[in-house]
């Protein structure tokens, strides 16, 4: 049994050494051909390389003109992870596609204007000419190549202003949303604060004089009187006066007093939350910081014909060798019958 296998074991070197030469000479044949197609019939392909580093996600109007305790080196950070993996899919996005197909007119740029499907064909297209990917730094990375390398930085640049473009247009979309919501709430809260000082000013208990008592509330409506007047600017200073005077005097002051307290107090939040949203809204900031700004090198990446040379070789030689075993198994199952036959006959005799 073991005698079998190193006999057939031997075969199979013999039979390899034997057509080395013949397998070279037909592998180098087929490289030459592949090469000569690639370098003459092929067409060269450039990539523009940029890094990006995402900004930190926080809101500029709460890092630059809100009141409340923020981050202010915030605005200035770099994001981490969460940050890259959406500005990917940011780039990623087809409205990015087709607003530099619209520019640029990759479907005629790229010869797939005629072709059935153009469209599906184009996506196609955009898949291999454009890799963008986070790497472990956090970084983002985005490759796009073009037969033009200056074309190339080109449209690449192009993708970079789209991609701030399309993050700022959404975040001003909602803040538009958010300063709708704001506002209503704020007209529904100047109502209530004009039904508190109808209110105060229809009691029969206060009376309009000047007096020394209530001056906790008295320093509270000098805080707010801009407010007051700006909501109710002709009783402002009356009521200012006479709850100054009755404060102290009336329990039912004291309560109108908090409840104006607590209105006034949210009617300012409102306010503060309405100015964050419009400059939510009017405002441009950068959402990512250009590290590497789009490069495109005058070595096409495409075609490599190191690997086609390498590739190429290898292949023939499998396939020379391939062919060679299915020849060889065809042929031992061709003689196989004859055998079997000479035996038999040899047998009756």
């Amino acid at each position: 049994m073991s005698n079998s296998q190193d006999k057939d074991l031997n075969s199979i070197w013999v039979t390899f050494f034997r057509h080395l030469n013949r397998c070279v000479s037909i592998a180098l044949l087929i490289t030459i051909l592949i090469f000569l197609y690639f370098y003459f019939f092929e067409d060269r392909w450039y990539e523009a390389r940029s890094v990006l580093f995402p900004a930190f996600s926080t809101s500029p109007s709460r890092t630059l003109i809100s009141r409340g305790p923020h981050p202010r080196a915030a605005i200035g950070e770099f994001g981490d992870i969460i940050e890259a993996e959406r500005l990917v899919q940011v780039f990623y996005s087809k409205d990015i596609m087709q607003k530099v197909n619209e520019k640029y007119n990759l479907l005629k740029r790229y010869e797939i204007a005629d072709k059935k499907y153009p469209y599906y064909k184009l996506i196609q297209k955009w898949e291999d000419i454009l890799e963008v990917k986070r790497t472990s730094n956090h970084s983002v990375i985005i490759k796009f190549r073009d037969k033009d390398p200056a074309m190339a930085e080109e449209i690449s640049n192009y993708i970079i202003y789209l991609g701030d473009s399309l993050i700022t247009a959404m975040i001003q979309e909602r803040a538009r949303t958010v300063i709708q919501y704001i506002q209503q709430d704020i007209d529904t809260v100047k109502n209530q604060i004009i039904n508190i000082v109808n209110r105060i000013m229809n009691n029969p208990a206060i009376t309009f004089t000047e007096g020394s008592r209530g001056t906790r509330f008295a320093e509270f409506m000098k805080s707010q009187i801009e407010i007051l007047s700006s909501i109710y600017p002709a009783k402002a200073k009356d009521i200012l006066s006479a709850l100054s005077t009755s404060l102290l005097n009336y329990p039912a002051v004291h309560s109108l007093y908090n409840e104006l307290d607590n209105m006034v107090e949210y009617y300012s939040l409102l306010q503060e939350k309405l100015n964050e949203a419009k400059f939510e809204a009017q405002t441009k900031m950068p959402n990512f910081f250009v590290i590497e700004h789009p490069l495109a090198f005058d070595r096409p990446v495409y075609p490599n014909f190191y690997i086609v040379v390498v590739v190429s070789f290898f292949c023939a030689c499998c396939a020379y060798y391939a062919i060679l075993a299915i020849y060889l198994l065809y042929r031992e199952y061709r003689k196989a019958p004859l055998k079997a036959g000479n035996e038999g006959g040899g047998h009756n005799l």
